[in-house]
């Protein structure tokens, strides 16, 4: 339908296209951007939420949003199906226009008003993780610009340099920043191998 574009499940490594039917589902793909210049936080996070259709009524089912299977992005999806595959049906009151239009309005608002974002603060530096940096990360990086520092200041003393130890502090969560979601994408189909 017009205002949605068509993608597909890669197949698993040699499963032949007879053994794969494709069943409809939605896919919602948005990219929030995040930015607070204070806190030196700026870029953008893809966001996916699959959701599945009733084969009996055709009603999307908005009360569960899944991910890809297997960690598997968006990007990673295909643009053509596998040759030789079998089709479930499509709904014929989700192949009008506006429904796919609205659609991409509410995924808007979903975004705004319900993704955030967990950002970690170390109290002794000032310093904040990246945008989606693990906290281990995070602190593995905190420990790396720590022996920097120390490295480059045991160079500028000629004498034994006294270090006092100090813990890196508790990590600490800043969820609250500036969102500003745009919409990449609208429908989406997901493969189930029949037998």
């Amino acid at each position: 339908p017009k205002g949605a574009d068509e993608y597909f499940m890669p197949a698993g490594a040699g499963v032949p296209g007879e053994e794969i039917n494709y069943v409809p589902a939605v896919i919602r793909v948005g990219e929030v951007r995040y930015s607070d210049s204070k806190k030196g936080i700026n870029g953008t996070e893809t966001v996916s939420m699959v959701n599945k259709i009733d084969p009996g009524s055709g009603e999307v089912d908005f009360d569960q949003d899944l991910e890809l299977p297997n960690g598997m992005t968006f990007t990673q999806l295909g643009r053509d199906p596998i040759q030789g595959a079998a089709f479930s049906p499509f709904p014929q009151s989700l192949l009008e226009t506006n429904v796919w239009t609205e659609l991409k309005k509410e995924l808007i608002d979903t975004l705004y008003g319900t993704h955030s974002l967990t950002i970690f603060k170390s109290p002794l530096t000032d310093q904040y993780s990246n945008i989606g940096e693990k906290e281990g990360d995070f602190r593995a990086r905190l420990v790396h610009a720590a022996h920097e520092i120390r490295r480059v200041n045991s160079r500028s003393h000629h004498g034994p340099t006294r270090w006092k130890q100090q813990s890196l502090g508790d990590v600490r969560s800043q969820p609250r920043l500036e969102r500003k979601p745009r919409c990449l994408a609208g429908r989406g189909r997901s493969r189930r191998a029949s037998g």
